[in-house]
């Protein structure tokens, strides 16, 4: 059973672990904390988006030499450039998946140079590249607010290295990271809409409107679109108008989604670069693993099961909050439903395979579904090694 607390001697014993980097290596992670940070205020160039994009695809291949392991980024991704169709304004699709892996790769190397220089005389050498990337972006649009932007990055950077070096487990790391990313995006939020005079009136339901007005066009639109490819898409205007209203109701649990899946994959990144910039020679279980708790997977399963009853005629309030409830805790569970279904060790049964080709196909068939049902899988797994525990028959025989 691994140790939830350890001492001060434990704690520096795992600093000294730490060897410095090489000079390259440094160099390597100093450029993409500047170009990461400088890239957030020009999101909405789709040129510089592409770009970056693009950089980061290369980087993260190089860090892991798996294909294979890029999906744990590309998913996301994916599904943000979905959703960016969806906000107001038709901005650029590619707005939100630059932001997200600006945050990821920002957040990693800026982590892993504030571990090699987490002395106080040397902090000036991590602090100094977000404040040169501000003065850049700055300068160049004019506007210091936009600059603002540039310093998003530095709340995962910051709480996942100290996590680092106070050698913090790495569910508790997520979470960390995770509330310093709705806490930096939201006083980012704030700061916006009072530059853009948006505190006139009541500015959630404000924003509310214009979201679903621009979900109910986007989807309008589409549906005109399969007609006149002589296809039919089976939306009335009442399911368009009951989607757009449900989308807008789970913003605050897929907003929290999104920034806990941020946080599991900047600490997934600073992993990474720890053992390919060579500093650590193998990764300790306590950094590396990750697993939910047996409280998080009964109160998922309740809440989702609740949302299901709750909202079966017609949208409640009560079943709304049980949704996003349940959507925050999906990811995680998710994450260990898909491990503990493909797994590769041991002999695996027919029913494994009929249950990972099943979760295959109601993926490929429908993502939402097939996310949920992995994050039933993975509750139930939980609770299975809590309650039901594997028995030792090494003995079995003996008197």
């Amino acid at each position: 059973m691994e140790k939830t607390t350890i001492t001060k001697d434990e704690r520096a014993d795992w600093r000294n672990m730490l060897s410095a980097p090489a000079s390259t290596h440094t160099l390597i992670a100093a450029v993409l904390l500047f170009f990461s940070s400088l890239v957030i205020p020009f999101a909405d160039v789709p040129t510089v988006c592409g770009i970056y994009i693009l950089c980061c695809a290369v980087f993260y291949y190089a860090l892991s030499r798996s294909v294979f392991a890029m999906l744990y980024y590309a998913v996301p991704c994916v599904l943000l450039y979905s959703l960016s169709q969806f906000l107001p304004g038709n901005p650029d699709p590619l707005i939100l998946p630059t932001a997200f892996l600006a945050l990821l790769v920002g957040g990693g190397c800026g982590a892993f140079l504030l571990i090699h220089f987490h002395d106080p005389r040397k902090h000036w050498c991590f602090f100094a590249i977000p404040l040169l990337a501000f003065g850049a972006a700055a300068l160049i649009t004019g506007d210091p607010v936009r600059g603002l932007l540039t310093l998003l990055p530095l709340a995962g950077a910051v709480v996942a290295g100290v996590c680092v070096l106070l050698y913090v487990r790495r569910t508790d790391a997520s979470v960390l990271i995770a509330a310093a990313l709705v806490v930096a995006l939201a006083i980012a939020g704030v700061v916006t809409l009072g530059v853009m005079g948006g505190f006139h009136g009541n500015p959630v339901a404000t924003l509310a409107d214009a979201l679903r007005e621009s979900i109910a066009s986007f989807l309008t639109e589409s549906r005109t679109l399969y007609a006149e490819m002589g296809m039919t898409l089976p939306l009335t205007d009442v399911d368009i108008a009951n989607t757009a209203t449900m989308l807008v109701n789970l913003l605050p649990g897929l907003f929290l989604c999104v920034c806990s899946i941020a946080a599991f994959l900047v600490w997934r990144t600073l992993l990474q670069l720890l053992i390919a910039f060579r500093t650590l020679p193998k990764l300790p279980f306590r950094l590396a693993a990750f697993s939910m708790s047996k409280t998080s997977a009964v109160v998922f399963l309740i809440f989702y099961i609740v949302a299901l009853f709750a909202n079966s005629a017609e949208v409640t309030l009560f079943g709304t909050v049980c949704q996003n409830v349940a959507l925050v805790l999906e990811p995680g569970l998710a994450l260990i439903g898909f491990a503990s279904i493909f797994s590769r060790g041991g002999a695996r049964s027919c029913l494994s395979y009929v249950l990972a080709l099943g979760l295959l196909f109601v993926f490929w068939t429908n993502p939402a579904t097939g996310v949920a049902l992995a994050a039933f899988f993975g509750a139930f797994h939980i609770l299975a090694a809590r309650f039901l525990p594997p028995q030792d028959n090494s003995n079995k025989g003996e008197k």
